[in-house]
């Protein structure tokens, strides 16, 4: 898609800073994110914008339920596939377009 990007973080903080300026369509996240928590991130990003489609991407499947009450759209198992990131893309909420922009959800 033209003029899209992609940006990776090593702080949770950092994303939630980037979301805050940017329109945000897509979160890939893990779950444990050394002192932070990828769950509390997503809990925050869909703050920012509730048209932001959260995967979550762990080793571990105990997280699996957790996740899914932060209304995340898709988990996987680590390690995954290209077919298993596919599968998942074909799985989001949200389109990828300006209409979901500044937190509006539509």
């Amino acid at each position: 898609m033209p003029g899209t990007s992609i940006t990776g973080f090593f702080k949770p903080l950092e994303a939630v800073e980037y979301a805050k300026m940017n329109r945000v369509a897509l979160a890939v996240l893990d779950i444990e994110l050394g002192t932070g928590s990828g769950l509390e991130l997503c809990r925050a990003l869909l703050d920012i914008n509730p048209c932001t489609n959260v995967i979550f991407l762990t080793a571990y499947t105990d997280y699996a339920l957790e996740a899914w009450k932060t209304e995340a759209v898709g988990f996987m198992v680590k390690p995954m596939t290209p077919e298993d990131v596919r599968q998942q893309l074909k799985k989001l909420r949200h389109p990828f377009s300006m209409e979901c922009a500044g937190g509006e959800s539509k």
